[in-house]
């Protein structure tokens, strides 16, 4: 299996944007070439189809961890504890389940251990997808759209682009940002447990 020593990692000396810049020259897998890595790593145990599965999705585990942001961790410490995670993930991603490793490696952040594989099927991950959706709705318009650019899209629209959208400082989008996902995070375990799709912590 690809060895956590052997990926890029952020350093306080060297900075969080020389990472940044360090894994985006790993590209990203179309679904046929995901399949087909998973099945070497999955049938012939294949390190360096898992090593591209994982540097692949380095920009993925680093997104995660930047939700995180606000919370006083040292960023490079949860991008680190991410890439962990998403190690994991592929360690375990069974590629004839019909979704892509990012579906599987988003649900490790849950508070439950035992999410992912609980929520393999196709069908069950629907679910969440709709969960999201109706989560959603406990954001205002401005909230979701800050949230919809910084977080759920491919390309992260930076906070100068949407402080000039919005005509307020780049620290007040921040704020808007992290306390939209607050209230999103919440709201989805909230609907989650109402659901039967979490256990009660």
């Amino acid at each position: 299996m690809s060895n956590y020593k052997n990926l890029p990692a952020p350093t306080p000396e060297g900075g969080l944007n020389r990472y940044m810049q360090e894994i985006r020259k790993f590209p990203m897998l179309e679904p046929e070439q995901e399949y087909m890595l998973a099945k070497r790593w999955v049938d012939h145990e294949d390190t360096d189809a898992a090593h591209q599965m994982v540097t692949s999705h380095l920009r993925l585990a680093a997104k995660i961890a930047m939700g995180y942001r606000g919370y006083g961790l040292p960023q490079a410490e949860v991008i680190s504890e991410a890439n962990v995670g998403l190690l994991q993930a592929v360690k375990r991603f069974d590629p004839e389940k019909g979704f892509r490793l990012a579906t599987y490696a988003i649900w490790l952040e849950d508070e439950s251990a035992n999410t992912a594989a609980d929520y393999e099927a196709s069908d069950e991950l629907d679910a969440r997808r709709e969960l999201l959706t109706e989560a959603m709705d406990v954001l205002n318009e401005r909230e979701k759209d800050i949230l919809m650019q910084r977080r759920l899209s491919e390309e992260t629209v930076t906070l100068e682009d949407l402080s000039g959208q919005y005509d307020v400082s780049r620290e007040r989008i921040r704020q808007i940002e992290v306390r939209a996902f607050e209230k999103l995070q919440a709201k989805m375990q909230e609907l989650a447990r109402r659901k039967g799709m979490l256990a009660d912590a």
